[in-house]
Order: C-alpha cells, then sequence, then structure tokens
C-alpha cells in the first residue's frame, strides 16, 4: 500500500488526517497534531489535526482512508474510516458533521 507515500503529514503512518481552516482550529483550540472526534448522524471517527491555509473556515476535508475489518495487521492500525459519517447506502463525499477536540 502506498498510503505512506502520498503526503502522509508528519511521518504518522496509519493515521486520519483532516484538515481545516487556521480559524476553524483556532476555534475548537486544535493545533497541529491534535486529534478530533468528528460526528455525524451516522456514526464518529477520529482523525489528527492539520490546520491548513486555504481551506473554507468551517470545513472539514478528511483523508480517505479504507479501514476494512480483518484486513490484516497493517489495517488494524487505521483510526478513522471516513465512510462511518455517511449512510447505509455508502458515503457520497459530503456529509454535515461536528467536531470536537479530544
Amino acid at each position: 500500500m502506498l498510503f505512506e507515500l502520498l503526503g502522509q503529514p508528519d511521518a504518522a503512518p496509519w493515521r486520519v488526517w483532516a484538515e481545516l481552516a487556521p480559524e476553524t482550529a483556532r476555534s475548537l483550540s486544535a493545533t497541529a497534531g491534535s486529534r478530533l472526534r468528528i460526528e455525524s448522524r451516522h456514526g464518529a471517527i477520529e482523525a489528527t489535526a492539520l490546520p491548513t491555509e486555504g481551506m473554507l473556515p468551517g470545513t472539514i476535508a478528511l483523508a480517505f482512508v479504507p479501514a476494512v475489518p480483518g484486513a490484516g495487521r497493517w489495517a488494524a492500525l487505521l483510526d478513522g474510516d471516513a465512510r462511518r459519517l455517511g449512510d447505509a447506502a455508502g458515503f457520497g463525499g459530503t456529509a454535515r458533521v461536528r467536531a470536537k477536540r479530544l
């Protein structure tokens, strides 16, 4: 899997990150590397905060890292699958979410 080679921030492999505007990060008292809980009406995940210039305030972009149960020892290290935030029909790419710093 090339996940570790595709821009994983801060050399922290196997962790989902959430890009958010610096203003949004400040409103959550989050800094780069802070752990966030991101919830929708369908589910919740945890991700590492990555304040990113150019993001629209109030939006969060999640790294899509599919965590398939039973997919082996590396997949067991994944801690967030964005599909949990979508409905049972599948994740369509956008969802209304709430975030808080852990």
